[in-house]
Parts: structure tokens; C-alpha cells; sequence
């Protein structure tokens, strides 16, 4: 008797228009050739801005998307019906928005995105609450809002991230250091329960396994952004801790951090409050916690994020409400 060779093979017939994920952007892994992806995504929310350090072709199956992209410093877009194909070349930067639900085929090369997001340092860079968007972690239950970015899942990062109850997240080691600042609910991992108001540093080289209770939690936090060097872990309750006398009438500090030009501290303003115009030396970074922060370019309310670059001025101020911010300066790029 004689023996043919058989070849048995896994095939897969999918009908994209009965495929939907449990959250916007979630995909089903079709195949990965010769280190290129094939996923199909569901969505009915949009992406965030993203370039690609390889080709992507976007097939819009089912739905209609529109694609806005960036050329030479000009933005435009086109809307994508069931069938077309946006062909993105290497660096171009884009962000499709879904009109309703969409299905979308991606096809690029494995870990080819690379996110940039407020990725100038020598640009004022302003995020006020209106203008969130919230973009599901790959881990359930966790959500994020991305303020800056440089990178993927592994990134230089500010963002501010939302925990469900009972959620959990990977154990990870912290390659690049952590900060963050608890905004709601409590945050906890196996070394302690951070309360709202919370202050944790976790340099380059520490591991922690995030869990969180039944309250939820939300977090300010600041990914690969530690100075080697810097190495000390460590938290604060700003809720217990001491406030002491500002440069000026009605402004109280509460230190949090120093190292080298870097400088962290919680800033309450009293209603009515004036400070003297200044320069960045390194930069600013200021996030609003209560209150409404003003200054010549704006008014920030409640949630703003504000990032001023290296030797930016600005005369800041309060008005009846008074504000508490979280402040950072020297930590920016400086431009030789």
C-alpha cells in the first residue's frame, strides 16, 4: 500500500460583519506572515494620532471611517466607505475616526506603531477635560487618556488612567521609572493602598502588580521620564503632609520632589491670587486639580494638562475659586 502525503491545514472563513470586541479597537488576530499582521478591528470610537514606523494598509469591511492625516504640517481627510483602502506609507501620521461602528482590516508589520502625541517639547502643548478621549489599555477594565506620548505599550508617556472595580493589571517592572499621583478612588499594588491624594515614585528598576478595590480608581501618571540616577522610592499622603508660605501672598507649597533641575510640588492658590511673570528653565508641566488656573494665554479648569517648553513665560493668576495644581519644572528637553 502506498502512502501520500498529506498536508493538513487550519483554514478559517471570517464574516467581518458579525465580528465585534467587547471594546472599541479590539481585534481578532487573523495571521502574522513573515512578521507582518493581519487584524481585523472592531470600533465605534476613535483612535488616537499614531505614525507607523512601517506601511499599514487600513480595508474599511464594513461601516464608514473618516481618515484624517497629516502632510507637511497640513491636516486633511477623506471618508472611507465599506470597501476602501487607505494606504499609509512609512511615517505618515493619521487617526481614523469611525462614523458609528465600523470593521476595519489592518494589515502592517508587527509592532510598527509608534505613537506621538504632543511629541514637540518646544511647543506649548494644552489638554483641557473637553477634550478626552479615553482609549481601552489592553488590559479589561482599564482605561486611558493619553496626554503625551512617544512610543507604543512601551512609551514615554503622561496620561491619565482610569481603573474599573476589581480590576486588575500585569505585573510589570518599571524599565523607564513611574510617577503618579492618585486622583480618585485608591489605588494598590502588593507593597501599599494609595489613597486619593497619593503621591508614588517608582524608579527604574522597581515591579509592582497594580490592584484595585471596589472604588475604583483614576491616576495621573508620567512613564520613562527618571533619571538613571535617581533612585529613591518612595510616597507621600499630600493629604497629611505640610504646606509651606509661597513667593507670594495667598500661594502655599508643598514639596514632592527634587532632583538635579527637576522640581515636583503640589501649588494651592488662594482666590485672587497674583504671581510674578517668569520663565521656564527647563520647561513646565502643570496639572489642575480643583479650582481654575489662569494666565495671559488661557483659563484651565479643573483637568487641564498644560506643558510649556524650555524658556516659555507666562504670567499665571487665580480668580474666586482659587486652584490646587500639581506643577513640574526642569525636567524638558533643552535645546543647545
Amino acid at each position: 500500500m502506498s502512502w501520500g502525503l498529506f498536508l493538513w491545514c487550519n483554514m478559517e472563513i471570517i464574516r467581518s460583519k458579525n465580528f465585534k470586541s467587547e471594546k472599541a479597537w479590539g481585534a481578532k488576530d487573523i495571521a502574522t506572515m513573515n512578521g507582518v499582521t493581519s487584524r481585523l478591528h472592531w470600533t465605534d470610537e476613535p483612535y488616537i494620532w499614531h505614525i507607523n514606523d512601517g506601511e499599514e494598509i487600513f480595508a474599511v469591511m464594513d461601516g464608514r471611517v473618516e481618515m484624517k492625516y497629516r502632510e507637511n504640517g497640513k491636516e486633511d481627510s477623506v471618508i472611507l466607505n465599506a470597501g476602501d483602502i487607505f494606504y499609509a506609507s512609512v511615517g505618515t501620521e493619521h487617526v481614523a475616526h469611525p462614523i458609528g461602528e465600523a470593521r476595519i482590516l489592518v494589515i502592517e508589520k508587527e509592532g510598527s506603531i509608534q505613537m506621538e502625541l504632543n511629541a514637540n517639547f518646544e511647543k506649548i502643548a494644552v489638554v483641557r477635560p473637553e477634550d478626552y478621549k479615553w482609549v481601552p489599555s489592553p488590559m479589561k477594565g482599564v482605561e486611558r487618556m493619553m496626554l503625551d506620548r512617544i512610543g507604543d505599550e512601551v512609551a514615554r508617556a503622561t496620561t491619565i488612567v482610569k481603573f474599573a472595580p476589581n480590576s486588575e493589571f500585569s505585573p510589570h517592572d518599571h524599565c523607564g521609572g513611574e510617577e503618579f499621583l492618585v486622583l480618585e478612588g485608591v489605588f494598590s499594588d502588593e507593597h501599599a493602598d494609595y489613597p486619593a491624594g497619593s503621591y508614588v515614585r517608582n524608579p527604574i528598576g522597581t515591579f509592582h502588580t497594580p490592584k484595585i478595590g471596589e472604588e475604583g480608581a483614576t491616576i495621573f501618571v508620567k512613564l520613562y521620564q527618571f533619571e538613571e540616577e535617581d533612585q529613591k522610592q518612595f510616597s507621600i499622603n499630600t493629604n497629611e503632609a505640610e504646606w509651606y508660605p509661597g513667593l507670594v501672598p495667598g500661594l502655599s507649597v508643598m514639596p514632592l520632589h527634587e532632583y538635579g533641575t527637576e522640581h515636583a510640588a503640589l501649588v494651592k492658590w488662594a482666590p485672587n491670587t497674583i504671581f510674578k511673570p517668569h520663565q521656564h528653565w527647563g520647561g513646565e508641566e502643570i496639572f489642575v486639580l480643583e479650582g481654575t488656573f489662569y494666565d495671559e494665554h488661557g483659563e484651565y479648569p479643573k483637568g487641564t494638562w498644560i506643558r510649556s517648553p524650555h524658556l516659555s513665560r507666562h504670567h499665571p493668576y487665580t480668580k474666586e475659586d482659587g486652584a490646587l495644581i500639581y506643577v513640574k519644572t526642569g525636567h524638558l528637553p533643552i535645546k543647545e
